[in-house]
């Protein structure tokens, strides 16, 4: 993907809470955001009749992303997607979704074999990257396409990350493209080393632009104070860990106190007990910053 990509954003409803269509020059994918109250007024797109792949998001009964993704192909009515998403409004089983995301193309070319092959790889996609919990029960089927449609549509769902994110949904960004190495050379880590108890709770983390990236390999205390609020103690009893109760997989947090709540199990000032290779905290090091 280039660097520099020029973006159409176009707000059907004149608001940013409303349906929002998203072009990318050179691209002849569409991609739809279609708040679920706005169903009705939307039979006018003529867009949302061919067949799609689409995504419907919401939150599960404990606050968590969660996302479903599915396809549809144009049936006897001329139907489409739309017609699916209608099917999916008055379904009591995927209640729990708000929005859907809509992707397709200006020249309506998806076939049931591409539709099969997107499906699967979005799924494994979003699974691998873990932002969101995949309400889908099965992997979808992968279908059988041939070796230059692989590369059109791998080439599709590249171009197709860019716009999802813009639209408010980022279940096909990483959180961070250096996560699986976690410390690579010349990149600042963050360090932290906490008594609990008799435990010696030692984090390793790091800033990125989305906020304060907790690595893979950072010690969990077994203590829980009932001070921290009850959505860090469930993602501190459902992070997964190994037996050492080390964090397995990178985490991230809108800010370093919250990290090292999440670590020590107790309200924390993350600005005072993470420090650079250096020993000096960040509190230090942004006052610097903010001095020059």
């Amino acid at each position: 993907m280039l660097k520099g990509q020029n973006v159409n954003l176009f707000l059907l409803d004149g608001e940013v809470t409303g349906r929002i269509k998203c072009t990318l020059a050179n691209w002849t994918g569409l991609v739809y955001k279609i708040p679920r109250s706005l169903l009705d007024e939307s039979k006018e797109i003529s867009a949302l009749h061919q067949s799609a792949i689409y995504m419907l998001f919401g939150m599960d009964d404990n606050n968590e992303p969660l996302v479903y993704i599915g396809q549809a192909g144009i049936r006897k009515n001329d139907d489409g997607v739309l017609q699916r998403l209608r099917e999916h409004d008055i379904d009591s089983s995927k209640d729990f979704w708000t929005e859907a995301v809509v992707l397709t193309t200006s020249n309506d070319s998806f076939g049931p074999t591409d539709l099969n092959f997107l499906e699967n790889y979005y799924y494994k996609l979003i699974k691998e990257i873990n932002r969101y919990k995949v309400f889908n029960e099965n992997e979808p089927t992968l279908g059988n396409v041939t070796e230059e449609k692989v590369s059109e549509l791998l080439a599709y769902i590249e171009f197709s990350k860019l716009p999802i994110g813009l639209l408010g949904k980022k279940v096909l960004t990483p959180i961070d493209e250096l996560a699986d190495s976690g410390r690579s050379e010349g990149e600042i880590i963050y360090t932290m080393t906490q008594k609990v108890r008799s435990e010696v709770i030692i984090g390793y983390a790091k800033e990125t632009n989305e906020g304060f990236l907790l690595l893979k390999g950072s010690k969990v205390s077994h203590k829980t104070a009932q001070t921290i609020s009850e959505s860090l103690k469930l993602r501190r009893k459902t992070a997964k860990k190994d037996n050492d109760n080390c964090i397995t997989e990178d985490i991230l947090f809108n800010s370093p106190s919250t990290a090292a709540m999440f670590l020590i199990g107790q309200t924390a000032n993350g600005l005072i007990l993470w420090k650079n290779k250096e020993g000096v905290n960040l509190k230090e090091i942004r006052n610097r910053k903010n001095t020059i």
